[in-house]
């Protein structure tokens, strides 16, 4: 399941991003929670127009909803993934090749392999052009594992923390079972936190995506 801030009921655009329908077809809490979403924004845009009796107007918004994502789980491109994953995470044989010369071969996916996370799929992988971004199993000729851990940068009298990611990027070329690449990466400091209060939540910087991504753009292919 990914880790996202999910966006207000009547934002459709939720159904647009790639992590969203992954989510909702690889997670039942993410099936159930847009479906709980869309239905209300379609029970107030019935009510907003005044069509329907209050009973049909909940019939019609819940069978809409889970047959939209009913639809979404079949033709889910990531399925494909699901029989893949421990195979890309444990790669028999894996030697540790040359690290200094990094390379990238054919198209890529993407796990997220640190201790703590939530979804097989990294979310890095949602940002990769479509040169480099495999959509089946078939294409995938180079695993990159993402190895992610939050360190503590301050602590406050509330027992509140604020984090810093910093996450390890691997390569490995899957024909020939060998790592051939690795970097760290340090994410940004959180920012605009409030911990003046009990009750208030631990305050993370996020990953460092964007430079992992610049990192992948420059290495060359083979």
């Amino acid at each position: 399941m990914h880790l996202f801030i999910l966006p207000a009921s009547h934002d459709f655009s939720f159904y647009l991003l790639p992590e969203a329908r992954h989510f909702i077809s690889t997670s039942f809490w993410g099936f159930i929670l847009s479906a709980a979403l869309l239905s209300t924004a379609l029970i107030v845009v019935f009510n907003m127009i005044g069509l329907f009796s209050n009973k049909m107007r909940f019939v019609i918004s819940i069978s809409v909803v889970v047959a939209l994502n009913l639809l979404i789980v079949l033709l889910n491109p990531l399925r494909s993934f699901d029989a893949h994953i421990n195979e890309y995470k444990n790669i028999p044989g894996l030697q540790q090749a040359d690290l200094s010369s990094p390379y990238l071969t054919g198209k890529l996916i993407v796990v997220d392999i640190s201790k703590d996370a939530t979804d097989s799929i990294d979310s890095l992988y949602y940002q990769l052009p479509a040169n480099l971004k495999a959509t089946k199993a078939e294409q995938v000729k180079t695993v990159i594992w993402n190895n992610c851990v939050n360190d503590a940068v301050a602590t406050y009298s509330n027992g509140e923390s604020d984090f810093q990611t910093t996450c390890t990027l691997s390569i490995i070329d899957q024909a020939k079972a060998a790592m051939v690449g690795q970097k760290e990466f340090i994410g940004p400091e959180p920012t605009g936190c409030s911990h003046y209060s009990s009750g208030t939540s631990n305050c993370y910087g996020g990953k460092p995506t964007k430079d992992e991504l610049a990192y992948l753009l420059s290495l060359p292919q083979h």
